[in-house]
C-alpha cells in the first residue's frame, strides 16, 4: 500500500512539475517582452545592448528548461508502456518513469543552476553599485555565491553517480545550497534596503520621495527575493517529502530567470525616469552611461532655479549631487584629500560653483 502511495506521488510530482514550469515560462515570456520593449529604443548604448543580450540569454535558458519539461511529460505519458510492469498496470510504468533519474531532469537541474548564477550575479552587482562600488561587500557576497554554486554542482554530480533522488546526501547538499543562497540574498536585501532608506535627499530635487513600503518593495525586487521565497518553501517541502523538492526545482529553474530579468527591468525603468526628469543621480550607473547621448534630446529649460550661468546650453546635463549632514568645510577637507574618483570630481565641481559662504541648495549644471 505504501508503495502504491509513493507511485501515486511520483505521477503527481511529475505532472505538477511540468505544468508549473510551463506556467512560469509564460510569465517569463511576458517579462522578456517588457524588458526588450524598454531597452530597445536605447539600443545605441553599449550597456543597453549588453543587457538585451543577457536578457535573451536568460530567456533562452528558460525556454530550454520549459521545453525539456514538456518533452519529459510527453515521454513519460506516452512511452511508459515499454516498461514491463506497465503491461499489468500502466500507472506503475508512468510513476517509475517520473521517479527515475533521467537525462531530462539532470539537464533541467543544471539549467536551474545557470539561471540562479545569473540572478545572484545581478544581486551582487546591485549591492556593489548601491554601496558606492564597495569591493569588500561584493567580495563577501561573491564568496557566499561561490559556495552555493559549489554545493549545487556537487549535488548534481552526486545524483548522477548515485542514480537516486531520495537519499540523505542529496537532501543534505540541496538543503545546504538553498540555505546558503537564502543567507546571501537576505543579506543583499538588507544592504540594499538600508542604503536606499539612508540615502540623503538630492539637493534641489523637490519631487516627492518614495515611502518606506515602495522602498522595501524595490529592495526585494533588486535582491531577487522571489527565488529566495521559493527556496524557503523548497526547504520546508523537501524536508517533509523529497518528491516535492523536484517540483520546487522545476519552479526555481524559471523563477531564478524571472528574478534576474526583474532586476534588469527595475534598473532600466529607474534610468528612464531619471533621464526623462533631466536629473541623473550619480549613483545610478545605468542612467549615467545613457546620459551622453540621451539627455541632449530632453532639453533643460532655463529658469531662476538654475545656477545663474548665462552661457549654459539648453542641452546641458543636469547632474544631481547628493549631500550628507556634514558641513561645507568638512566635506571640502574630506574630498580634497581623497583620490580623484568620479564622485570626488562631482563634489569638486559642486564646491567650485558654491563656495562655503553661499547656500548650496540647487542642482549643478555641468557641461559634458
Amino acid at each position: 500500500m505504501a508503495e502504491l502511495s509513493i507511485l501515486s506521488k511520483g505521477i503527481k510530482s511529475g505532472l505538477l512539475a511540468g505544468w508549473l514550469a510551463g506556467l512560469f515560462y509564460g510569465v517569463n515570456t511576458v517579462m522578456v517582452v517588457i524588458v526588450a520593449r524598454n531597452l530597445w529604443p536605447r539600443r545605441a548604448h553599449l550597456i543597453s545592448r549588453s543587457l538585451l543580450l543577457i536578457t535573451f540569454l536568460i530567456f533562452s535558458s528558460c525556454t530550454a528548461h520549459a521545453s525539456i519539461y514538456l518533452d519529459d511529460l510527453i515521454v513519460g505519458l506516452t512511452h511508459s508502456h515499454e516498461v514491463v510492469l506497465s503491461l499489468i498496470l500502466p500507472e506503475i510504468g508512468i510513476a517509475e518513469y517520473f521517479l527515475s533519474v533521467r537525462f531530462n531532469i539532470i539537464a533541467c537541474y543544471y539549467l536551474y543552476v545557470f539561471n540562479g548564477i545569473c540572478n545572484k550575479v545581478f544581486v551582487i552587482w546591485r549591492v556593489y553599485v548601491a554601496w558606492d562600488c564597495n569591493i569588500y561587500l561584493a567580495a563577501v557576497l561573491t564568496i557566499l555565491h561561490l559556495v552555493v554554486v559549489a554545493l549545487a554542482i556537487a549535488c548534481g554530480c552526486h545524483i548522477i553517480q548515485a542514480h537516486i533522488f531520495d537519499d540523505t546526501m542529496t537532501r543534505a547538499l540541496l538543503t545546504s545550497a538553498w540555505l546558503m543562497s537564502m543567507i546571501m540574498q537576505i543579506s543583499a536585501a538588507l544592504l540594499i534596503a538600508w542604503r536606499t532608506v539612508g540615502t540623503p535627499k538630492v539637493v534641489g530635487d523637490h519631487r516627492k520621495r518614495d515611502g518606506l513600503f515602495p522602498t522595501l518593495f524595490y529592495a526585494v525586487v533588486e535582491s531577487g527575493c522571489l527565488a529566495l521565497a521559493i527556496e524557503l518553501v523548497g526547504v520546508v517541502l523537501d524536508y517533509r517529502n523529497q518528491l516535492n523538492g523536484l517540483v520546487v526545482l522545476a519552479i526555481l529553474g524559471q523563477s531564478s530567470g524571472f528574478s534576474a530579468m526583474a532586476i534588469i527591468l527595475r534598473e532600466s525603468l529607474k534610468a528612464e525616469q531619471q533621464i526623462t526628469n533631466g536629473v541623473v543621480n550619480i549613483t545610478s550607473p545605468l542612467a549615467m552611461r545613457m546620459t551622453a547621448l540621451t539627455l541632449p534630446r530632453h532639453h533643460v529649460h532655463r529658469s531662476a532655479n538654475c545656477s545663474g550661468d548665462a552661457h549654459v546650453r539648453d542641452t546641458a546635463v543636469m547632474v544631481a549631487i547628493e549631500t550628507s549632514q556634514l558641513d561645507d568645510s568638512t566635506v571640502r577637507t574630506t574630498h580634497q584629500s581623497a583620490p580623484l574618483t568620479k564622485a570626488n570630481a562631482f563634489f569638486q565641481i559642486w564646491n567650485w560653483h558654491f563656495p562655503a559662504n553661499e547656500p548650496a541648495s540647487q542642482p549643478v549644471n555641468t557641461r559634458f
